[in-house]
């Protein structure tokens, strides 16, 4: 008989115990022994943008003789084309003329009448074309170009406006052939016919100044 209650015995425990097993919860996190050999994945990171580059004109601004501060090439060709001068008729705004390289450098160009207040009434002001440029030039920040003259005149001048200090770009200037003394003056050339150079403090920007 106790035997037979033995066999009996076992099935009912085998039973109780699976009974615990589904009673157990089902959702149970598990704790790694050491926190310092949990993985933890961080986000992964956007790639910044790029900032674009800024255009050089180096290789298009080339002077052919600083003393004479005469450019050649496509660099004259732009100077000179932002003003349409026709001695027999007043002077008017012109184009820009660029390559296609340096062509996103340039703004729209814009036509000033300049009249100084000690002028004679039968004087002509000077006519400028201001170019907003947004490129470098000698390792320097350009941000216009002017073309200037007068209607029925010869004369003509042009000019560069820099953002950055005198000195800097006078140094900059030197290291590339000009020779200007700290007032901002070169020596003047023994050509004839010959322009003046100079430049100009305008507060913590300095202009190149040529005037034929």
């Amino acid at each position: 008989m106790k035997s037979q209650v033995s066999y009996l015995a076992a099935p009912l425990l085998l039973l109780s115990l699976a009974g615990c097993q589904d009673n157990a919860p089902r959702n149970m996190s598990v704790t790694p022994q050491n926190p310092r050999t949990a993985m933890i994945t961080a986000p992964a990171e956007k790639p910044r943008p790029s900032l674009p580059q800024p255009i050089v004109l180096d290789g298009l601004l080339h002077f052919s003789d600083t003393a004479q501060c005469e450019l050649d090439g496509a660099g004259g060709t732009l100077v000179e084309g932002l003003l349409k001068i026709n001695g027999k008729d007043p002077i008017s705004l012109g184009e820009v003329i660029a390559p296609a390289e340096f062509r996103a450098a340039f703004g729209q160009p814009a036509l000033e009448t300049v009249r100084h207040p000690d002028m004679a009434a039968d004087e002509e002001p000077t006519i400028k074309a201001k170019l907003p440029v947004q490129a470098r030039w000698f390792g320097l920040p350009l941000i216009r170009i002017e073309s200037a003259a007068a209607n029925f005149s010869d004369s003509w001048a042009y000019g560069f406006l820099f953002d950055a200090p005198f000195e800097k770009v006078r140094s900059a200037l030197n290291r590339r052939g000009f020779a200007f003394d700290t007032e901002g003056k070169q020596p003047q050339s023994k050509a004839e016919a010959s322009p003046f150079v100079q430049l100009t403090r305008e507060g913590t920007r300095t202009t190149l100044d040529c005037w034929f």
